[in-house]
């Protein structure tokens, strides 16, 4: 799908990819949804990256200051398996 890309280190570190993500453009965010039914529905059980702690009803009501780079960073990242005893689920 165009729009999607794997996160990759910046040049100026180096990374474990203990955590391995999708990334869509912000032009495709809308389509988290779909990519996460398209990967659950092949066997391969990815899900989204995080739930703002703002968004949680314990923390409702506490204040918040601008989020903007979070909340577009939640909508377009989605985490795929990351196991060197990964196997195709069937269901």
């Amino acid at each position: 799908m165009a729009g999607v890309s794997f996160f990759t280190e910046p040049s100026f570190a180096k990374s474990n990819y203990w955590l391995n993500v999708l990334l869509l453009d912000e032009n495709v965010s809308d389509r988290q949804e779909e990519v996460l039914k398209k990967t659950n529905d092949s066997g391969i059980r990815a899900r989204p990256v995080w739930t703002l702690m703002n968004k949680l009803i314990m923390y409702k009501d506490c204040p918040a200051m601008d989020l903007g780079c979070a909340e577009s960073l939640e909508k377009r990242i989605i985490n795929i398996p990351s196991s060197p005893f990964l196997v195709k689920s069937n269901g």
